[in-house]
């Protein structure tokens, strides 16, 4: 059983991997930078909704990070930590990389053919979650994180954390006139 304290300091872990490694830095600040500027976006301009280009290309940010990823773990060989899936050992830092390749090329499958509703992928496909999974990632290979059951209830935490503060400040954004007309 995970205890709150543990997810709580691993939590902590994940929010300043990039000070413990900086050249995270090239990857978190573009993923915070779009998230942010999205969000602001979307609230800005209410009427407009995700439209299916806008999921597919979310997906894109899975698989170019995954891409990165492999390239760090290749470019930075150590002793990594082995994680056992349905029984066969892996290196965790490259099935970390690898998980989220799939999963970029899966979500860009489903998006780009339409296979979920509009609701359930713009969910899905969304900056937070995409962006959140890119940087637990990012925590994961490029630090000493481990990939386990504490760490994606952190991640789950991160999310609600993010969220909360996001909806909140999104949902009385004022329409600011030197920004452009609405």
């Amino acid at each position: 059983m995970v205890s709150g304290t543990e997810i709580g300091q691993r939590l902590l872990d994940l929010v300043i991997a990039p000070v413990h490694n900086p050249s995270m830095l090239w990857a978190a600040v573009p993923l915070l930078a779009s998230l942010i500027i999205i969000t602001m976006y979307y609230a800005r301009y209410p009427q407009e909704e995700q439209g299916w280009e806008s999921a597919v290309g979310n997906t894109l940010v899975l698989v170019f990070v995954s891409i990165d990823l492999i390239r760090y773990v290749y470019q930075n060989p150590q002793v990594e930590d082995i994680v056992r899936v349905a029984g066969i050992p892996l290196p965790m830092k490259t099935f970390a990389a690898a998980l989220v390749l799939l999963e970029g090329f899966s979500l860009l499958v489903i998006t780009y053919n339409h296979m979920l509703t509009k609701r359930t992928m713009h969910a899905v496909t969304s900056p937070l979650p995409v962006n959140l999974t890119a940087y637990v990632a990012m925590s994961v290979v490029y630090s000493d994180i481990p990939l386990d059951l504490t760490t994606l209830l952190a991640a789950l935490a991160l999310f609600i954390v993010a969220y909360i503060p996001i909806r909140l400040a999104t949902k009385g954004m004022p329409k600011l006139p030197w920004l452009g007309k609405k």
